[in-house]
Formats: structure tokens, sequence, C-alpha cells
């Protein structure tokens, strides 16, 4: 398993299993974001890795040009899931997991049964240079110009939503309001 850091996210490429994940957690430093491409990668998650994953601290997203191969249990447990095709409708649960990963109106027509593909719950990437490409490309993309500390604090907002609901959001965003407004007053100071 390789671990590279770029701007704002770490990569992990040869990446064999969850559980090598997990294993090497320590290693992967304090980014807010993670991309594991997992085009190679084992179709199961232990228990103690997927509540791991479930509770990181950071923003987890899966890359793999062929989803479908993937079960929805797993591919559920990522926060942002890309992908070179869409994730197939009879292979997604109409749970509040997807619910909350892709929207009401995606979960509405999910569970009614009337779409071929799991609506919003894979971004689709395409590019001339390859899967893995699009997918640093999008990361890159996602992550330009917002300094280490902005991505931390947007990452702290989105994890609140996961764990904890209306007021965690509410309590995440006016923490991270407050540490903005600390680092452009150190900012300012230093000029």
């Amino acid at each position: 398993m390789i671990i590279q850091n770029h701007n704002g996210f770490t990569e992990i490429t040869g990446c064999k299993a969850l559980g090598e994940l997990y294993a090497e957690r320590d290693r992967l430093g304090d980014m807010p974001v993670i991309l594991v491409h997992a085009d190679d990668m084992e179709n199961s998650v232990s228990e103690e890795t997927a509540a791991w994953l479930m509770d990181a601290p950071f923003i987890t997203v899966i890359a793999a040009e062929n989803t479908g191969r993937f079960s929805y249990g797993l591919m559920s447990l990522f926060d942002v899931r890309l992908g070179g095709n869409p994730y197939p409708a009879a292979s997604a649960d109409a749970d509040e997991r997807y619910r909350f990963l892709c929207g009401d109106t995606a979960y509405e027509m999910l569970s009614a049964g009337k779409t071929e593909n799991a609506p919003n719950f894979v971004t689709v990437l395409s590019d001339e240079e390859g899967f893995s490409a699009a997918a640093v490309s999008y990361l890159e993309h996602i992550c330009s110009g917002r300094t280490s500390g902005q991505l931390s604090i947007l990452t702290g907002c989105l994890k609140a939503a996961v764990k904890g609901g209306t007021e965690a959001v509410l309590s995440a965003e006016s923490n991270g309001f407050y540490a903005l407004m600390a680092q452009k007053t150190e900012e300012q100071s230093d000029e």
C-alpha cells in the first residue's frame, strides 16, 4: 500500500483490503480528506474497520472504475464515491444512510424503484488520462485554493452532520467560523 500526500488530501494506492488501511491508520496523518483507489481491493470489510471508517475524523473517498462490483455495505461506508460508471439501483439499499448520502429525492426515487441506477450515490468521472488520474484531478479541483486549516474546518462540519445532526453541525460551523477568523487575524498581524 502506497500513501502519498497531496495539497489537502492523502492518496492511497495498492490497498488490497480495507483491513490494510485500518492497520496503517496511524500513518495517514491529519489530512482532512483520504482518497482510496479501490480497483484492486477486495469486496469485504470487518466490523472493526467499518466502525473506524464511519467514525473517521476525515472525509473518506473511494474511487473505483467499476463500482458495481462492490457491495452497498462497503460503498456506503465512504462519504464520497467516485466511479467510472453509475451504481446499479438493484445493488443499493433505500436506507437512512442512503438518504443522508444522496438526499431525499434520490432516496424517494430508489425506494419507488423508478430508477435503473442509484441516484447521487456515485459521482461518475471520465478522463482521457484514465480513471485514476480523473479521481486525483477531481480532488485536486475540490481542494485547490483552500488551506489545510480551511479543509479541516469544512471536514469537521461535514463529519458533524454524519455523527450528530443539526445541533452538532451548527456547533461545528460556529467553532469553524471563529477558527477561520482567528486564522485571518493571525495572517493580517504577520503582514
